[in-house]
């Protein structure tokens, strides 16, 4: 009995293999390729701020935010402090939502969410404090709404989005002081 190769079989399986090899996945627990002598990878812990406001959430929200776009910046994190070469912690001191339009019937039509913070920055490997922040302060602006429900998610987005800005501030600064996160 004569075998016959068939090229669709083959290629169907040989391209889920290449297209797989490009895209940069790996072996879970095989170390990330850096650059010979490539020191400047730095992990980084943000543990959940603390809240000094009445606002409910305020500090879940804001310290989610902060590692998401750490992440995105490409700072490696990890959930435990002592494991990490750099902490971020933080404080929400102070949350306030403030009518920024009006209109001829003095029915408020936006609102800006301003957060301000205390932010600290601590080399764990060191034991040294590199920077204290205060204060630190996001704004962003949301839509009002006759609907509770949706003005409570409106506020939401804005508060993500004024976290999300100190954090782009945040990452800056840790850009600025030669701090880098390595290479993506």
């Amino acid at each position: 009995m004569t075998r016959i190769f068939r090229p669709r079989s083959f290629l169907a399986i040989l391209l889920p293999l290449l297209l797989l090899g490009g895209c940069g996945y790996q072996l879970a627990g095989a170390p990330e390729p850096s650059s010979p002598g490539d020191h400047s990878r730095q992990s980084i812990a943000v543990p959940v701020f603390e809240n000094r406001t009445f606002e409910p959430l305020v500090e879940r929200q804001t310290t989610d935010a902060i590692k998401e776009e750490l992440l995105i910046q490409g700072w490696p994190l990890v959930n435990d402090p002592s494991q990490a070469d750099l902490v971020i912690t933080g404080k929400v001191v102070a949350f306030s939502l403030n009518p920024l339009s009006l209109d001829l019937e003095s029915n408020i039509l936006e609102y800006r969410v301003l957060l301000t913070l205390n932010l600290t920055l601590e080399n764990t490997r060191l034991k040294q404090t590199i920077w204290k922040a205060a204060p630190w302060e996001g704004s962003a602006e949301f839509l009002a709404s006759n609907d509770a429900g949706q003005q409570r998610v409106n506020e939401d987005r804005a508060i993500r989005e004024a976290s999300r800005r100190v954090a782009l501030d945040l990452s800056h600064r840790l850009s600025a002081l030669s701090l880098s996160p390595g290479p993506p």
